[in-house]
């Protein structure tokens, strides 16, 4: 049996993520789907390791960006998950909090799940990992096409090159050095040392480009990307009501500010302003405090696992 077929016969959930879920879905918004599933014993007995299993069908247009039909599936393993939602990572701890018309499938090791929520959620981690999140989402967000096509003539030149080394390639007039040493090349706003081999500096500008990613339409059309800007409202917003009144409910109450961000109807300064303002509601915010509690997800954990294996025999 492949990983695949052990990770759909033993998944104890699976439901609608992303757009579909926030109902802040557009024309190009693709299907996401998350599950979790308890592997066979011979991976809590002897020496396998599995984290979770990827059952994504894939489908991208010209420009690298999925299409419609591309559907991101993707199934954790259930230690895992544990550790994930312990943890308070934002994408994990709002499954706890999917709504019936969002479950594709549930059994009773889930709702076990459900009944203990309360063992893995902590106030600290919360404010902690969603502003985090949402500060990489920031991030992302400001990522501009500066440079991009210079960044790109250069790849090509370097994708074509026979040489071995940067400094034996005689088409790198596009190469400015640095400085009067000669030491260090400048390409676009990355900085390249002089004796760099060909094939780390087109992993370099790799890296680069990657940034900018297949989402470069968004950038060229409303100056940003767009989807980040709305990631990152979202997940602040998440986070405060999920401080405030310990659950999150979908579809998200601002669902139509979160598509229209997404939808560029907002300026980026407009994004960064509202972000602002919500990571300030962020820091003096009032809650009742709650606290994980490791040895009780531990007990659930294990009792879980000891329950469907036996179930197996």
């Amino acid at each position: 049996m492949t990983e695949k077929q052990m990770a759909k016969e033993n998944k104890i959930f699976q439901c609608i993520t992303g757009s579909n879920l926030y109902v802040t879905k557009t024309e190009s918004s693709d299907k996401d789907y998350v599950g979790i599933f308890i592997a066979d014993k011979n991976y809590y007995y002897g020496m396998k390791e599995i984290e979770e299993v990827d059952m994504s069908v894939e489908s991208k247009n010209i420009n690298g960006k999925n299409n419609p039909d591309a559907v991101d599936n993707k199934l954790y393993e259930i230690r895992q998950f544990f550790k994930l939602l312990y943890n308070n990572n934002p994408n994990i701890s709002e499954l706890l909090f999917i709504p019936e018309n969002n479950v594709i499938f549930c059994n009773e090791y889930y709702n076990n799940i459900i009944f203990n929520k309360n063992f893995f959620l902590d106030s600290e981690l919360i404010k902690k990992k969603f502003q985090q999140y949402a500060y990489s989402q920031k991030k992302k967000m400001e990522v501009k096409l500066d440079h991009y096509d210079i960044l790109m003539q250069a790849y090509k030149i370097i994708e074509e090159s026979d040489k071995r080394f940067l400094v034996d390639e005689d088409k790198f007039n596009i190469f400015q050095f640095r400085n009067n040493i000669n030491t260090e090349y400048k390409v676009g706003d990355i900085f390249i040392p002089r004796n760099t081999t060909i094939k780390i500096t087109k992993k370099i500008l790799q890296k680069r480009l990657k940034r900018v990613g297949h989402r470069q339409d968004l950038i060229l059309k409303y100056g940003f990307d767009t989807k980040f800007g709305s990631n990152l409202i979202r997940l602040l917003l998440e986070g405060i009501e999920l401080l405030e009144t310990k659950r999150i409910v979908f579809p998200l109450k601002e669902r139509q500010l979160i598509t229209d961000i997404k939808q560029g109807k907002y300026k980026m300064t407009e994004v960064l302003e509202m972000s602002d303002e919500l990571n300030n509601k962020f820091d003096i915010l009032k809650y009742e405090k709650f606290s994980n509690d490791y040895n009780k997800c531990n007990s659930v954990l294990v009792n879980l696992i000891d329950n469907f294996i036996r179930s197996k025999k």
